[in-house]
């Protein structure tokens, strides 16, 4: 009998263990924070190229209801990035700037609760663009119209591989950065005011194919493109041309995002016979701004007259004595497959004084 008492009192004791175990692990579970939801939809998104090297870095993190969250952002050229960019922020974007051009950056957010409890993201990356210039995507297309005058004929077909070229028109405050830069050092200073109306936003004009050529030298010096590729460089006419159109986005206008100039273009009728801000009216299909009207554009090809033949990355004649020039200008019609010449030396037509002197600008373009 003793015996069989020690052995209900031993099960006893042995449940009465097991049950304080369980519980024990059961308050333990109640005790920790679980961790809060991973963030994700990443803006830019992740493996995104050709980005803005001003990016607004975004992100989505739904918390449980009434439970408030905080985030970490790294930030980086490594993976994982280590550079803390952000700390406990309660907003779910983050602005980052001074970022270089064709670079990669990876970055990771951590999330926080009012617990204590963090939760570290997945590593998102994305490789920036050039600052102000648009990347185009090569593609195929018919140069030229016949509703013009034989200028501008025959049209043929042309194959372009992928190429940047600008945003905007070169404006007068970059010009003469560049120029000032360079000035100490320069060989052949060239004028960091060209323009007769003047101002910072104002496309740089009154200068010759052969000023550029000198500027561009600088700018790729300044910014240390030493591959003869990769350099800095006016347009060809059919890179020129095929972005006025809008690229692969074409939708076949006349002007450069619009069939109705006056949206897209400073021109003859509403120009006011001056060039005017740069980005001031509609981009084009590919958010370029200004192929048509505004400064007349320089190209790099020398000047001739079109073939019939297919051509894949033409870069016109080997040699003549004129440079052909786009866009009209805000004296002109602007209709992207209008092509003009001008002597490369040339910096203004001799048309009088004041404004009207105004018409040769720029834009650049370089390879991927």
């Amino acid at each position: 009998m003793i015996s069989n008492r020690v052995k209900q009192l031993s099960m006893i004791a042995l449940a009465c263990t097991m049950s304080s175990i369980i519980v024990s692990c059961k308050d333990k579970s109640v005790d920790v924070a679980s961790g809060p939801n991973a963030p994700s939809a990443p803006y830019p998104q992740a493996n995104a190229t050709l980005q803005s090297v001003a990016p607004t870095l975004k992100w989505t993190c739904n918390p449980p209801a009434g439970e408030a969250l905080t985030f970490d952002v790294y930030f980086g050229t490594t993976n994982p990035p280590t550079t803390l960019i952000a700390n406990n922020v309660s907003q779910t974007s983050v602005v980052k700037t001074g970022l270089g051009n064709l670079t990669v950056y990876y970055w990771q957010v951590v999330v926080k609760n009012s617990k204590g409890a963090t939760t570290s993201g997945p590593v998102w990356q994305f490789t920036t663009g050039i600052a102000g210039m648009v990347a185009v995507q090569g593609g195929t297309f018919q140069m030229g119209t016949t509703t013009l005058d034989s200028y501008e004929t025959p049209v043929h077909l042309v194959n372009l591989s992928d190429y940047f070229i600008g945003k905007c028109e070169v404006t007068q405050k970059e010009w003469r950065d560049i120029v000032v830069w360079k000035q100490g050092s320069a060989i052949t200073p060239l004028n960091p005011s060209p323009s007769t109306l003047k101002g910072d936003s104002l496309p740089v004009a009154n200068v010759s194919w052969d000023n550029i050529q000198t500027w561009l030298g600088y700018l790729n010096e300044k910014e240390g493109v030493t591959s003869a590729q990769k350099k800095y460089r006016l347009p060809t006419e059919a890179e020129w041309e095929f972005a006025a159109r809008g690229g692969n986005n074409s939708k076949g206008y006349t002007y450069s995002g619009s069939n109705v100039r006056e949206d897209v273009a400073w021109t003859n009728t509403n120009a006011d016979g001056r060039i005017h801000g740069v980005g001031l009216k509609t981009a084009n299909e590919l958010g370029i701004y200004d192929m048509s009207g505004n400064a007349y554009e320089w190209t790099n090809d020398y000047a001739g007259s079109y073939t019939a033949s297919v051509q894949s990355d033409p870069t016109g004649p080997s040699s003549g004595s004129y440079r052909i020039v786009r866009g009209g200008g805000w004296f002109g019609w602007g209709s992207v497959y209008y092509r003009d010449y001008e002597a490369p030396n040339v910096q203004r037509p001799t048309v009088g004084s004041g404004p009207a002197n105004d018409f040769y600008g720029f834009r650049y373009a370089r390879q991927q």
